[in-house]
C-alpha cells in the first residue's frame, strides 16, 4: 500500500501518451477532471486539441457537466427514468496509454477508487484505490487481463445507457471524428485484451448479483486459503 494521489494514476507510463480514457462514478468536479486531463495527457496546462481524451458517465442527480474545451465530455444518461439501477455509485476508470514510438503499442490501465471524481477526494479523503495494467505486446498476466474483460464488460453495458452519438462517426465537425476513431481504436484494443483473459477476475460488479452474495467465492478464489 502507498500513499498516490488519486491523480498521479492518471499520469501515463514513461515513453506513453493519454489516448482515451472511460470514467464512471457518482459524481465528477471540474477542477478535479482538469487535472486528470493534464496529468492524462502530459500536459502541464490543457490546450485544445481537436478532441477530449476523458469520457465521463456520472450519476443524473450530478450537476457535472461536459467541458469539451478543457478535455473531456459527460455522457447523459438516455433514460433518466428507466435505467436499470437507483444510482450510479461504482467509481472506476478504464485508461488506455499510446505509445510515443509505437502507436501499436498501448497499454490499459483499471483504475477502482472508493471516492468520486472530486477535489475533496483528493484533498480531504482517506480512500482506497486499486489498480491493474497491462501491456499489448505481451498480455502476459491472463488475471489482469480478465479484471480488464470483466470492467470492460460493465463499462461496455453502462455506455450503452448513455447518449455516445459524440463518439460515433460523424461528417459534422473533425472534433468528433477523432473522438469516434478513438472510440473505435479503443473499443477493439479492449475487446483483444480480453481474449487474453483466463480465470476468475478479482473485478466483480452487482449488476446482477450482490456484492455480499459473491464475497465468499472471491475471497475463497483469490485468497487462497
Amino acid at each position: 500500500m502507498n500513499n498516490t494521489s488519486l491523480l498521479q494514476y492518471f499520469e501515463p507510463p514513461a515513453e506513453f501518451i493519454g489516448y482515451l480514457g472511460l470514467v464512471c462514478g457518482y459524481d465528477a468536479a471540474e477542477e478535479c477532471a482538469r487535472n486528470m486531463v493534464e496529468r492524462f495527457c502530459n500536459l502541464a496546462m490543457w490546450s485544445p486539441q481537436g478532441f477530449q481524451p476523458l469520457v465521463l458517465m456520472v450519476d443524473a442527480s450530478s450537476g457535472f457537466k461536459s467541458c469539451p474545451e478543457d478535455g473531456w465530455l459527460r455522457l447523459y444518461q438516455k433514460h433518466k427514468d428507466q435505467r436499470p439501477y437507483r444510482m450510479l455509485h461504482a467509481k472506476v476508470a478504464l485508461l488506455a496509454f499510446q505509445s510515443i514510438n509505437n502507436p501499436a503499442h498501448c497499454r490499459f490501465r483499471l483504475l477502482v477508487s472508493t471516492g468520486n471524481w472530486t477535489n475533496q477526494t483528493v484533498n480531504d479523503s482517506l480512500d482506497l484505490m486499486w489498480s491493474v495494467e497491462v501491456d499489448s505486446l505481451t498480455l502476459g498476466d491472463a488475471t489482469a487481463c480478465a479484471d480488464i474483460k470483466a470492467a470492460w464488460k460493465m463499462m461496455r453495458w453502462l455506455s450503452e445507457l448513455h447518449n455516445t452519438s459524440i463518439l460515433k462517426y460523424t461528417s459534422d465537425t473533425s472534433r468528433i471524428s477523432v473522438n469516434a476513431e478513438r472510440w473505435k481504436n479503443y473499443c477493439s484494443w479492449l475487446d483483444h485484451v480480453g481474449k487474453k483473459a483466463s480465470g476468475q477476475p478479482r473485478f466483480f460488479d452487482n449488476r446482477q448479483e450482490s456484492l455480499l452474495a459473491q464475497l465468499p467465492t472471491q475471497i475463497k478464489e483469490h485468497a487462497k486459503g
